[in-house]
C-alpha cells in the first residue's frame, strides 16, 4: 500500500513571532524586576551568544570546502 506524502502549513512566522513574544515579555520582567542597567547587560549577553553561534555554524559549514584557488584541474578528455 503506498503511502502519499501531503503538503504541511509552514509555521515558521508563527513560531518566529512567538518566540519575539516570549523574548519581549522575558525582557519585560528582567526591567521591571532588576532596572535598565540589568536588561542592557542580558541583551548584550544574549547578542553575543547569538553572534557566537552564527560563527560557530558557518566555521562548521566551511570544514571541508575547497577555496577557489585549490580547485584540482578539471580530468583531461579521453584520448581515443
Amino acid at each position: 500500500m503506498a503511502r502519499h506524502i501531503r503538503r504541511v502549513e509552514n509555521y515558521t512566522n508563527a513560531a518566529l513571532l512567538m518566540g519575539l513574544v516570549n523574548l519581549l515579555w522575558i525582557l519585560t520582567v528582567i526591567w521591571v524586576n532588576w532596572g535598565l542597567v540589568a536588561l542592557v547587560l542580558t541583551t548584550v549577553c544574549l547578542n553575543h551568544l547569538i553572534t557566537l553561534l552564527d560563527r560557530h555554524l558557518h566555521a562548521r559549514d566551511e570544514i571541508g570546502k575547497t577555496p577557489p584557488g585549490d580547485a584540482p584541474p578539471p580530468a583531461a578528455p579521453p584520448s581515443g
